[in-house]
């Protein structure tokens, strides 16, 4: 039988879940494939908010050139939703690093249509062909269940035709989209989708409280605030999310790291590491590498 312990001197996610936006870390831009993209606030979705040079993850720059451009959600999505975006590689991205970051994308491409691009647990790289305009939506670190209603075992570090999710409301998407003018119109026509979002639930709250504390969080602390057993909240966490709690909380904590890095002097990551909530370099370089690929240090001398 579990012993629940009561924690002390803290807030429980249950009084403390953000109603704003999450760090704005990372980014994952478009895939066909899968790729990734920077991100940054700007005026109301209508608009057109950051055009970027290149594409980017956490600072990466292939030293192609790309305009990449992201839209505010509107209102009634943004507690789900942290943007809309497209991407337009002005060269061929054969091999371009997309870092776990918890979030969840429908992405369009005209070469798949449109995919469910899930929760990573390990750098994968896609190819961004040269020329071709990929656009999708990128939900906030566990709140797509309430649109792609899809088990999160189903699709973490996997590609899904959205119409293997949707049926033929993915269907009729992919031919509207690919019929319509403009960037904008795309983005128009996925945002009038998503609609009749499911009440957050216990695992979205938590995972906004979670991301809130950029994942440095006691996953038996969260099991008591919610009155239940760290393996039954490890169950639900596996389900939802395909993830479990303490994974999930390491991949937010790998997040909050890279704008750290990118600002932080080159070979001393112990200040980066321990304001991050690792235990110490070692602990920092070693988690690193098992989701980018790279050591801090190589990660940070890639071309920006």
């Amino acid at each position: 039988m579990e012993v629940l312990r009561k924690p002390v001197g803290r807030t429980p996610w249950s009084a403390r879940v953000p109603p704003d936006p999450l760090p704005q870390a990372l980014t994952k831009p478009a895939v066909g494939r899968r790729g990734r993209r920077p991100r940054t606030r700007g005026p109301p979705y209508s608009g057109v908010q950051v055009v970027s040079t290149a594409p980017r993850f956490g600072g990466y720059y292939q030293g192609m050139s790309a305009r990449y451009r992201e839209h505010a959600a509107p209102e009634r999505l943004r507690p789900y939703v942290e943007c809309f975006w497209s991407i337009a590689p002005g060269d061929e991205l054969p091999d371009y690093p997309v870092l776990p970051d918890g979030c969840v994308d429908i992405v369009y491409s005209p070469s798949t249509g449109p995919q469910v691009v899930g929760t990573m647990t390990r750098v994968q790289r896609f190819t961004l062909e040269a020329g071709q305009i990929q656009m999708g939506v990128r939900f906030r670190p566990g709140m797509a269940p309430g649109f792609v209603r899809a088990p999160g075992s189903e699709t973490t570090d996997r590609l899904l035709p959205l119409d293997d999710v949707w049926g033929a409301k993915g269907r009729q998407l992919a031919a509207r989209i690919g019929e319509a003018k403009s960037e904008e119109q795309c983005i128009a026509l996925l945002e009038a989708q998503l609609v009749d979002a499911s009440e957050p639930g216990i695992v979205q709250k938590m995972s906004a409280y979670i991301v809130d504390r950029s994942g440095q969080v006691r996953v038996d602390d969260l099991a008591f605030d919610a009155a239940m057993s760290a393996r039954h909240l490890r169950r639900l966490f596996l389900e939802q999310m395909g993830l479990t709690p303490k994974h999930f909380c390491r991949v937010i904590r790998f997040r909050h790291s890279l704008p750290r890095l990118r600002s932080s002097v080159r070979g001393d990551w112990t200040k980066v590491a321990l304001d991050c909530g690792y235990y110490d370099q070692a602990h920092f370089i070693n988690e690193f590498r098992e989701f980018s690929g790279y050591t801090p240090g190589e990660f940070a001398a890639l071309p920006r």
